[in-house]
């Protein structure tokens, strides 16, 4: 669940609200903290611990979804709707998971 005071300092629609939920939510097992950065095009810039995972756009439509895949690489989920948005945040953990196992 989120805090009252991030949907309210984030100004966050129902989609955004939904969505960080569900990260939260998915995200439990690592004891870590997600930062989020709000950027002007009303996306947000989302963070683990200061990792880059990636960013996400539900201000407005057409939704914008891209994750991490390495240091190097951004991939952009085509098309997405909020359904196709929630399926993906795997795609942020699984990065999570890869950083830790190369720092391990």
């Amino acid at each position: 669940m989120l805090p009252p005071e991030l949907i309210e300092q984030y100004a966050m629609n129902a989609a955004e609200i939904t969505f960080f939920s569900e990260l939260i939510r998915q995200g439990d097992p690592f004891p870590g903290e997600f930062q989020l950065d709000r950027l002007p095009s009303h996306a947000f810039a989302v963070y683990y611990e200061g990792l880059p995972l990636g960013n996400i756009n539900l201000w407005q439509k057409p939704y914008m979804m891209q994750y991490q895949v390495n240091r190097q690489e951004v991939r952009t989920v085509r098309k997405p709707d909020l359904k196709k948005c929630l399926q993906n945040i795997h795609q942020w953990l699984q990065y999570i998971r890869i950083v830790q196992a190369s720092l391990a």
